[in-house]
């Protein structure tokens, strides 16, 4: 049976490889995009216990720090180089970087030798501020570029992460939830994929027409998370939380903000959250070698 834990950036690179080059099914998935995350964010959040969030009054200037690192240090960074990106590239950056950790950095904090409950309500904590964080961010950013409205965007994420809390809490109110717990990351796999492929399938002649653009963006998002890693690492009081703060940085949740992009942006906002996504796997490698080495 496939560890989808140990492959899980090599799932991702690999889906977004083959959304690029059969861009067919991603066409027919993309109406669908906002159902697939609101279904896949309901699955993610049936391992979640709110009751974990208690530790936010034990440790709360830690989890401020944390939201610091998750909101506003990857978009200021985006802002300082916005003179460096046209307009749609730019647009695209300030959109992922303002969007919550992904729900993924529970386990990679596992894999890495992290704090899994630390990452566990950092990043519910993240997905309960969005809705009014990331919009507020995304406006104050971009409001005097392109029209934004607060209020409909405010409904867009309040119904991706606080319908699929409603809608998990039922479910774990069943006497089925038990029987479904043990599948939840191989549905959510599969619904990434399929996710995956819907927001890469419409972007692909975005990533190929204008590939200096596209090298740009990874340039950009590379710089980006090769000095918010380090300050995640510096900001650690001992090592397992410096490896959970440097995976919370890095792993933004690119499908929420993704779906966002399309929403108010149309398809040209979609390449920093795709750029994101790909250069995240891709950093996850060095910083699993790195912290092998550390070990010896």
């Amino acid at each position: 049976m496939l560890n989808i834990r140990k492959y899980f950036s090599a799932i991702v690179l690999v889906t977004i490889a083959t959304g690029l080059l059969f861009p067919g099914p991603g066409l027919f998935l993309k109406s669908y995009l906002t159902y697939i995350l609101m279904a896949m964010m309901s699955v993610s959040l049936l391992k979640v216990d709110l009751k974990e969030l208690n530790l936010v009054r034990n440790d709360w200037y830690r989890y401020i720090l944390i939201m610091f690192l998750i909101f506003i240090l990857p978009t200021f960074l985006v802002w300082l180089l916005h003179p460096f990106l046209n307009m749609d590239v730019y647009i695209s950056l300030i959109v992922v970087a303002s969007a919550p950790s992904a729900v993924a950095v529970v386990f990679i904090s596992d894999l890495l030798g992290g704090e899994p409950s630390k990452a566990l309500v950092s990043t519910t904590t993240a997905h309960l501020l969005s809705p009014f964080l990331t919009t507020l961010i995304i406006w104050f950013f971009l409001h005097t570029t392109v029209n934004i409205s607060f209020l409909e965007m405010l409904f867009l994420i309040l119904k991706l992460v606080i319908l699929p809390l409603i809608i998990a809490n039922f479910i774990k109110r069943l006497p089925q939830y038990i029987k479904i717990v043990p599948y939840t990351l191989s549905i959510n796999t599969l619904l990434l994929i399929l996710l995956l492929l819907g927001i890469v399938g419409p972007a692909r002649s975005l990533f190929f027409l204008n590939i200096s653009q596209t090298v740009l963006a990874f340039g950009i998002v590379l710089l980006i998370l090769m000095i918010e890693i380090p300050i995640c690492f510096w900001f650690g009081r001992y090592k397992s939380e410096s490896v959970t703060l440097a995976v919370i940085g890095t792993y933004k949740n690119f499908t929420l903000s993704s779906v966002i992009a399309l929403n108010f942006f149309g398809s040209n906002a979609l390449l920093g959250s795709i750029v994101f996504g790909v250069v995240a796997n891709m950093m996850m490698l060095p910083l699993e070698l790195f912290l092998d080495k550390s070990k010896k």
